[in-house]
């Protein structure tokens, strides 16, 4: 462990690029004079994420600073793997010794594809590979350019698994666990990447007010932003990614999958948290589940149809509610 300090960057010595994307609660800009993590590969791509003038009330520039200050406190193992899995807040940026908002790496290429619009165009822009997308039957997946097998799902909740039951041990909550903020990879291995972690909670302290996606909150009355919570949401994902629908609650087409996963699924949509298995309880079922499960994708259709409910495409998000394609949300 080495001791803690809090990264801070004066607005005024960053060189903006262009806006990425701008939401209710913030902008996200390319930066072009900045990098962080250098002593790896040259280092790595960073964005600004500004806080709106209405947010930062409401901002806990304490909290906040804990966040940039965590890695220096981990090993260099931990800390490493941290900024691997998410886009962690890596510096506060400052007006005049005032916070104003925070530097945060830029998205790596491998969570991005080629989108290929349905009925039509044959190519399309690159975009965020949010797991969103895969809340939507096989033929609009494959339709959109995407090659996802049922092993790909399963180890990619696998790997979201693993990465919850880590994150609770260094003392993070998620707390807004939902497709929007998840993206994924199946390329060299399944994979996820976390991003808005700036609303995330470090050791009971939010630098942000906790926020929910619509259709993906906690029981009522329940304390937000909780290992509990992402447990929760961690099933209701899990129910929805394998029933290919945007809000299903029921477990059936998991529980065809595999029994055990349909039994804990139930579990952890109890109301009661002490009934719900931990992330880390799925991990070691996935795994096993991951050995025989198909690793055939689905193919794009000679005449692709927009499916019945298709993922909005991964539009800006700010603070807590803007997300550009290319860049890690406003997070």
């Amino acid at each position: 462990m080495s001791a803690s300090r809090t990264p801070v960057v004066e607005h005024g010595t960053l060189t903006l690029g262009r806006l990425l994307g701008q939401g209710g609660q913030g902008s996200v800009h390319q930066v072009l004079n900045k990098k962080i993590n250098t002593s790896v590969n040259g280092g790595w791509d960073v964005v600004y994420k500004e806080y709106a003038p209405a947010v930062l009330p409401s901002l806990d520039a304490s909290a906040l600073a804990a966040q940039v200050a965590l890695t220096a406190s981990l090993s260099t193992a931990e800390g490493r793997w941290l900024c691997e899995k998410t886009a962690w807040p890596a510096a506060v940026v400052e007006r005049a010794g005032h916070p104003c908002g925070l530097l945060m790496r830029l998205v790596p290429d491998r969570f991005q594809f080629a989108y290929r619009p349905l009925g039509g165009a044959s190519r399309g822009d690159r975009r965020l590979a949010n797991l969103e997308f895969l809340l939507n039957d096989d033929a609009y997946v494959a339709g959109v350019g995407l090659r996802v097998s049922e092993r790909d799902r399963v180890l990619l909740l696998a790997d979201l698994a693993a990465t919850l039951t880590r994150l609770h041990r260094i003392g993070i909550a998620v707390g807004d666990l939902s497709p929007k903020n998840l993206l994924f990879t199946t390329a060299a291995r399944p994979e996820c990447f976390l991003v808005d972690c700036d609303a995330m909670r470090l050791r009971g302290a939010s630098a942000l007010p906790q926020a929910e996606t619509p259709d993906w909150q906690i029981p009522a009355g329940e304390e937000k932003a909780t290992p509990s919570s992402d447990s929760y949401k961690l099933a209701l994902l899990a129910v929805r990614l394998f029933a290919r629908d945007q809000t299903a609650t029921d477990p059936a087409a998991l529980a065809a999958l595999d029994p055990t996963l349909g039994d804990l699924a139930r579990a952890g949509l109890s109301a009661d948290p002490a009934r719900r298995p931990a992330p880390a309880a799925w991990a070691e079922r996935l795994t096993v589940v991951a050995a025989t499960a198909s690793a055939k994708a689905a193919r794009r259709p000679a005449s692709a149809k927009p499916a019945p409910k298709p993922p909005a495409p991964p539009s800006p998000r700010g603070p807590g509610s803007a997300r550009p394609p290319g860049t890690p949300a406003a997070a």
